[in-house]
């Protein structure tokens, strides 16, 4: 048997991209109970079957963990919920729709950020580039319940359009742009540091005065709708719903925050990015190339997204360095210098053989993110132990904290409390007062009696009806 059809197969990246779209459907209706940022994934399930349930309108994303306040959040546009809704719609609601969503616009934004690669550098880069991106910490989060892949894989495949127009002159692609573009910038805002590289052609004089000032508009239209959302749009909800999900840091507060998490601020690059080792010697590999190349293209992209990404670090604090998924708007951008680095080494072979070293490394480094963990199997049984004490409309609370898995599994709304609430006395009657009419707990945290009348224990799980007895 003649192995040479292989060559072709194995050096396309759309067997690379559909290989592991394949793998990745490991688990894809498992229930948001994963090891890490399950908490994020209950909260777009939570708003996406709230526009199910109660109302579809994009423009007020609704909440089940609202307390005292109305249940509309402060929150980024709920695109990527929307199309979990239209979904339902056709299919009835189910909490893993979003992972396949997600899963194929995320596919989808890898190819198109080989395509531009591929347009600009050759084959060759694009092909490590897009490898190095397809196994980055994209590889576990575009298969999660989260708009972080999704939202830059929109703007991927928005930069691709703008290519397409740049090279081709057909507005049709331009306008593609802008609304793609748009769409994955109100998805999640960092997404506009990749959107700030259509910048760029707006100073190449090869490309016609015409395209760049329709270039410009169209960017400035996106930018202008992006904006309205988050500092016009998302301060109204937050004044009259007093929801929030962000909370912002100021400059200095965040800055300080960043230098305090030092070692993990640090690690979100070193480590996190590529999940690899050898594709942070990639990158850095790619840094020395593009400066001793004098690849002016390559510099501007990382100074122009750099230099945003860093504000947004600032503005998240200690947030970017603790949560995993916050350094994916500028991980592209390392895969791109990752895939340059390699290209530019001398030994074709070597590269190759440091392309697999980085795609070993980083599954070893991710795969335990495919398994369910054991202990909150329990969890997707609340539902049901809701339903045989109470009704669907009734107030709830459950000891959950911050955390909206909780809540978001026993499906009614109310408060998601921590255990320290529970004790400050008067908390529990407070609420009661305001309606909620039962108090779920998870006893694995919370074991203290209290002075209602105990209607459910099973488990780890206790349900007291709040009136005193």
């Amino acid at each position: 048997m003649n192995p040479k059809w292989l060559v072709p197969v194995l050096s396309d990246i759309r067997f690379w991209i559909l290989l592991f779209f394949a793998v990745r459907l490991f688990g894809i209706t498992d229930p948001p109970i994963e090891t890490t940022h399950s908490w994020r994934q209950a909260f777009t399930c939570m708003v996406s079957r709230n526009m199910v349930e109660i109302s579809a309108n994009p423009m007020y994303p609704r909440t089940d963990m609202p307390g005292y306040n109305p249940d509309i959040v402060a929150s980024e546009f709920p695109a990527f919920n929307f199309i979990i809704f239209l979904v339902a719609r056709a299919f009835g609601y189910s909490h893993w729709y979003g992972r396949l969503i997600n899963l194929l616009i995320s596919s989808l934004g890898i190819y198109c950020f080989y395509l531009m690669v591929r347009r600009y550098y050759g084959e060759r880069t694009a092909f490590f580039a897009g490898v190095i991106l397809l196994f980055s910490v994209w590889f576990t989060f575009s298969r999660k319940i989260m708009p972080d892949t999704f939202s830059i894989s929109m703007v991927l495949i928005g930069l691709w359009f703008l290519t397409r127009y740049l090279d081709r002159n057909r507005p049709e692609y331009l306008l593609f742009f802008f609304l793609t573009g748009t769409l994955g910038g109100l998805s999640k805002i960092p997404a506009t540091v990749i959107l700030a590289t259509a910048l760029i052609p707006l100073f190449v004089s090869r490309i016609r005065i015409g395209q760049r000032v329709l270039t410009g508009t169209a960017l400035f239209l996106s930018v202008a709708v992006i904006s309205a959302w988050y500092f016009w749009w998302e301060p109204y909800l937050l004044r009259t719903y007093h929801n929030q999900l962000y909370f912002p840091r100021s400059v200095f507060q965040g800055f300080q925050e960043l230098i305090d998490m030092g070692f993990w601020t640090v690690d979100k690059f070193t480590f996190v990015a590529l999940q690899s080792y050898v594709g942070l010697a990639s990158f850095i590999l790619g840094f020395y190339y593009a400066i001793r190349n004098r690849n002016k293209l390559i510099l501007v992209i990382l100074v122009l997204t750099g230099g945003m990404f860093f504000i947004y670090m600032v503005k998240a604090g200690n947030v970017f360095s603790n949560h995993t998924y916050y350094i994916i708007p500028f991980v592209p951008v390392m895969a791109l210098l990752a895939g340059y680095g390699l290209a530019s080494l001398p030994r074709p072979g070597f590269s190759f053989l440091l392309l697999a070293g980085i795609a070993v490394e980083a599954i070893l480094n991710q795969y335990h993110d495919f398994l369910i963990k054991e202990s909150d199997q329990y969890k997707v049984n609340l539902e049901s132990i809701a339903d045989q004490v109470s009704e669907r409309e009734d107030l709830v609370a459950v000891n959950g904290g911050l955390d909206p898995q909780l809540i978001y599994f026993l499906h009614r709304k109310g408060w998601s409390v921590s255990d320290e609430d529970l004790r400050q006395p008067g908390a529990v009657d407070q609420m009661q007062q305001a309606g909620c009419k039962y108090l779920f707990i998870i006893r694995s945290s919370f074991q203290d009696t209290l002075p209602y009348s105990l209607v459910y224990q099973q488990g780890n799980v206790q349900v007291y009806r709040l009136a005193r007895h």
